[in-house]
């Protein structure tokens, strides 16, 4: 099917079409995790755009590297694809790819530990968000910020976000493909208010319902953006520890990384690995090598309070 809609647009000859072929097949190799093949169908598009000067056909190549390299954990990368995509909207006037490319800069705050400067980066851009109106949008942009205000023990504010970007899945059901970040970030918000209320000795409400909910239709999205599966996996894994069903709990944080490390996830490996370094049923050596391989995912992303919080841990381990 795609080589023959290849030679279709290789006979209309425009760019426009060259772009249409290549964000369909690279939409469908990027849910799939091919990283490899993705960049390959997205690569020459990009450079022609480029050369030619036609910055709206630049914009969606750029957006979609961007996030192959960042769910690769290579942020430097996708970092260089964000910048060039901020100057093109910037030239365009484009709204839409300047939102979407000030929200991806964000996800590669956090995925470096940088909460708070990440955060700020979205509250600074809630009017623009909101005038936008774009329904997808505004749900990643809550989701987004419902996981930087978690992280950063803020769970009232990130529950009140959570639940607005949760809201759109009436609208779009589970499934939708553009829903990365409200599949990504909102089942943890949950979870994390769920046992902090939990370690707290206070009643968690209607916090597991939530979480299990939440965590389904990551799942379901799973289902569809195979990329999503680590990170669908861990939450399972965190309902499952939650319930103190331990086995179950382990299997799929084990699931998550082993499936992070196959799609080159280093993020999802890394995170995983950190929850299992803290499951206290295992055994010491256990614990301390799910932390090693969590720290080492770690630097190499630049995480840099993780990998002193698992050095730590490490240390305590082998004393």
């Amino acid at each position: 099917y795609f080589a023959r809609a290849q030679r279709a647009a290789e006979r209309v000859g425009t760019l426009d079409a060259a772009l249409t072929h290549a964000q369909l097949e690279a939409f469908y190799h990027m849910s799939r995790a091919d990283w490899p093949r993705t960049t390959a169908v997205l690569t020459p598009v990009l450079e022609r755009a480029l050369q030619a000067s036609a910055l709206h056909v630049a914009e969606p190549p750029l957006l979609m590297l961007n996030y192959v390299h960042m769910l690769q954990g290579d942020l430097v990368r996708a970092g260089e694809h964000v910048a060039t995509l901020l100057r093109v909207a910037k030239k365009t006037g484009n709204e839409r790819t300047f939102l979407i490319a000030s929200l991806a800069e964000a996800l590669l705050d956090m995925y470096r530990g940088a909460f708070a400067p990440a955060l700020a980066r979205i509250e600074a851009l809630e009017e623009r968000v909101v005038a936008f109106d774009e329904l997808i949008h505004v749900a990643n942009f809550h989701a987004t910020r419902a996981g930087l205000l978690s992280w950063l023990e803020r769970h009232d504010e990130a529950l009140s976000f959570a639940d607005r970007s949760v809201a759109v899945l009436k609208e779009t059901g589970t499934r939708n493909a553009l829903l990365y970040n409200v599949h990504a970030f909102t089942p943890e918000t949950y979870l994390r208010a769920w046992a902090a209320a939990t370690a707290a000795g206070k009643d968690p409400g209607d916090l597991a319902t939530r979480a299990r909910r939440a965590v389904k239709a990551s799942a379901q999205f799973s289902g569809v953006c195979v990329y999503a599966k680590p990170f669908a996996r861990r939450f399972a894994g965190h309902v499952a520890l939650q319930e103190n069903d331990v086995r179950r709990g382990v299997r799929a944080l084990e699931e998550s990384a082993a499936v992070g490390a196959r799609q080159g996830n280093l993020y999802e490996e890394a995170m995983a690995a950190r929850a299992l370094a803290s499951v206290p049923a295992l055994d010491a050596a256990t614990q301390t090598r799910w932390a090693r391989r969590a720290e080492e995912n770690f630097r190499k992303l630049g995480h840099h309070s993780f990998v002193e919080e698992l050095a730590l841990r490490r240390a305590v381990a082998i004393t």
